[in-house]
This record gives C-alpha cells, sequence and structure tokens, in this order.
C-alpha cells in the first residue's frame, strides 16, 4: 500500500520552478554571465524533478510488515519492532528501541491518512 502526497504539495514544486524560471529569465537578461544560465537551469529542473519523483514514489509505502518514507535516502522500519507512537505538532514518530521514523501528516492526503491510521491502530500499541 502507498500513501500518497497532497496535490498542494506536489504542485507547489511546479510553482517554485516557474517562479525561478521567471525570476533568472528576467536576472538573466540585465548579465549575460555563464553561471547565471546555469542555475537558472538546473534550479527549476530539480523541482521538476522532484516533483515528477514524488509524485511517482509517493510519500509511504507499507508492505512486508514495514513501513518505508520514500525520499532519497529512504528511511523503514519493521512494524512488529514499534514500540511506540508519537503525536507531535502534526507528526506522527514511530519508535523501535533503535530507531525513529517521523511521519508529516500535514502532507498526506486525507483519504491516504485514513488508511495509515487504520494500519498504525492495528499494532495495539501505545501512543502517547
Amino acid at each position: 500500500m502507498t500513501i500518497a502526497y497532497t496535490k498542494k504539495h506536489l504542485n507547489i514544486h511546479l510553482i517554485y520552478a516557474f517562479l525561478f524560471t521567471l525570476t533568472l529569465c528576467v536576472a538573466s537578461l540585465k548579465s549575460s554571465e555563464v553561471w547565471m544560465l546555469i542555475i537558472g537551469i538546473l534550479t527549476p529542473a530539480s523541482f521538476v524533478a522532484k516533483y515528477f519523483y514524488q509524485k511517482q514514489k509517493k510519500y509511504l509505502t507499507i508492505e512486508d510488515e514495514k513501513i518505508r518514507v520514500n525520499t532519497i535516502f529512504s528511511n523503514a522500519i519493521c512494524l512488529n519492532e514499534v514500540l511506540s507512537i508519537e503525536k507531535y505538532a502534526g507528526n506522527y514518530i514511530l519508535k523501535t528501541s533503535k530507531k525513529k521514523l517521523k511521519i508529516d501528516t500535514t502532507i498526506i492526503e486525507p483519504k491516504a491518512l485514513a488508511h495509515l491510521n487504520s494500519v498504525l491502530e492495528k499494532l495495539n500499541i501505545t501512543w502517547e
């Protein structure tokens, strides 16, 4: 099962790409330096790449009794090793004896958040 990002969270990356493109196009008209052109291409391209990566991979993956946050350096823990779950400022912090996994619930679609809550409630673990 995958837990997706909200559309608002994804679209922000496209808005940033557009704003950087616009700003750096105006700045490159005033300056003909090569580094300005390189930054003007790489910065918006990185936001567009992040948009497509997050749209394809989703935020969380829950499978084979593991939960994984899909980032460039993904972090995963086994659900059967979770000792407690802490709710703090819109985040869930899943704690094991060795690791902590932070899940930001503000960037999860509401329907997907309900699925995540049902999976976490099945663990029969204390919520702090």
